[in-house]
Order: structure tokens, then sequence, then C-alpha cells
């Protein structure tokens, strides 16, 4: 079926309030809607780039939508509806001004979750015509990268990184597991330039990068090579 739609959610919040997720379903197919169950917005957000979908239902109990949301609405012109068991106003608004379309209690029927969703399909599909932003994703294990957004979430924790942070863990990502010399390191991040045979700024920004990425108790991913560089090794 070619009428997919993304159901984002873990599991815990919709089963609260119906026997389980195959009923929410059943409703949908009856409409010639498939739904596609994504427990995490990492997950979905991979998902996004590889498949186009009517609309994205966030089910916000059980999901920390929050920091991906902005990119999420970047990947596809499409509807995004969250739906939660306890409204509050002050998410509400951070939702809708970073990209979700309505922020609406959880319905307590199957026939209203439908109705709803199908609202905004409706009006997608009659009324946006904008094109998609194209947006880059770099993932590996639990490490997800957007170039273009410059943005770095480990175990679906946003880390902030500095320009230079970014740029050399960036340069890893895309090549896993290749050994960079001292000098094509400083050259990538600071300019043809900049290497003067020594790499003392650049050890000093590996140890920065290795603290934050090390902060949720990570492996150690970047690996010094002997006399050599570094490499990403996870």
């Amino acid at each position: 079926m070619e009428n997919l739609v993304l159901f984002v959610d873990s599991g815990y919040a919709i089963d609260k309030d119906f026997t389980n997720f195959d009923l929410i379903q059943k409703e949908f197919l009856i409409h010639k809607l498939s739904l596609e169950r994504i427990s995490t917005m990492q997950e979905a957000l991979l998902a996004l780039s590889k498949q186009d979908y009517l609309l994205a239902i966030i089910i916000e109990d059980s999901i920390d939508f929050m920091p991906q949301l902005h990119i999420m609405r970047d990947l596809k012109p499409m509807p995004i509806i969250i739906m939660s068991t306890v409204y509050e106003a002050e998410t509400g608004i951070e939702a809708l001004e970073r990209g979700a379309d309505i922020y609406i209690p959880k319905p307590k029927t199957v026939q209203e979750f439908y109705a709803c969703s199908n609202a905004l399909i409706r009006r997608y599909k009659e009324l946006n015509h904008k094109e998609p932003v194209h947006t880059t994703i770099v993932a590996h294990k639990n490490f997800t990268i957007f170039p273009e957004h410059r943005k770095l979430f480990v175990n679906e924790q946003e880390v902030s990184l500095t320009r230079k942070e970014f740029d050399i863990l960036h340069l890893f990502l895309k090549n896993r597991g290749r050994v960079f010399t001292y000098e094509q390191i400083t050259t990538h991040v600071w300019g043809e330039e900049y290497y003067d045979g020594t790499n003392n700024a650049l050890s000093v920004l590996i140890s920065r990068l290795r603290q934050k990425l090390n902060t949720d108790g990570a492996l150690d991913c970047l690996r010094n090579v002997h006399d050599m560089g570094y490499c990403f090794d996870i």
C-alpha cells in the first residue's frame, strides 16, 4: 500500500487508552491508509529520508520530539500532528513554532483519531505544494548528524558543538574507519594555510570533542593512531 502514515510512538502512551495499536491501524486500513509505527525520532527521520509519507503523527507522551521537529519539517512537505494526553499551552506553542501543523489532546476513539489525521492529509493534498528542503543524514549506531542544520544527536539527545568540533566530527562520520593525518584534519578545519607542523591546537579540539561525545558513557570513538592522526571507530 503506497498511502503511508508515519506513526511515532514508543508504545506505552497509545496502549493506555486503546486495547492496542492494531485498533488504530485497522481503522486507517479501512480508508486505504497504512500506518508505519516507529519508536524514536531518529528512526523517524531516517525513514523520512527514504520514503514519502502523507502524514506524521507523534504521540508526545512517550517521545521527546522537540529537538528534531524542525528537521522533520524540512525533510518532507507533509502535515505533522502532535497528540498528547496532557495538553500544555507552552509545549503546543513551541511545537507549532518548530514546524508542527497542529497540537491537540489525544483523541478518545479510533474514529476521531482517523478523522483528525485525514483532515490534515486532505488540506495538504489540496493546498500545499512546497518543495522539500534537501537534508543530509549521516547515521552510525547511536550517532546521527545533520550537516545542513549542523546538529548532532547521540542516543536521541542533542549535543552542542562548536563550528570546528562539528566540522571534525562530520569529516570522521562520513569516512568511518579511515585514518586522517594531523595535516589533513587541520587543513579541513582551519584551511590550507594553517598547518605549521604541530598538532597542539588539534589535540585540544579533539579532547573537547571526546568529552562531549562521552557525556552519556559512550565508547571513546575518536581513536588516536600513533604518529599518524585520528580515525572514527565504534
